[in-house]
């Protein structure tokens, strides 16, 4: 399972702080690591998971019928280490903690 691949891998069990708590916005270099999908009874979604250069976990989850999915994946595919505006929040599957993105921005790298 995926999941416990990430888990032998990269920080699941205790997050790095997210530092001021009133406002998690942040501006994040992420490497792309994998996809994967989530079917469930009234929710279908893809996740797609990234890491920082501490080893955290991120996941962003976008819904399978999401007409903006091919476009993100090409984005990825091109950049698979996209810097992200966002707003972060712990979040677990499994007994897998990780960061979640949620009202991102993809952001113009000048340094690319």
């Amino acid at each position: 399972m995926v999941y416990d691949q990430f888990k032998k891998t990269y920080n699941t069990e205790q997050l790095s702080p997210l530092g001021n708590k009133r406002s998690n916005r942040f501006a994040k270099r992420l490497s792309f690591l994998k996809t994967t999908k989530c079917i469930q009874k009234n929710r279908k979604t893809k996740n797609y998971w990234f890491a920082d250069d501490n080893n955290d976990l991120y996941g962003i989850e976008l819904k399978l019928d999401n007409e903006l999915i091919d476009l993100f994946e090409a984005i990825l595919e091109h950049n698979p280490t996209p810097l992200f505006d966002t707003y972060l929040a712990e979040s677990r599957i499994d007994k897998l903690h990780f960061y979640k993105l949620y009202s991102f921005k993809l952001l113009k790298d000048n340094n690319a």
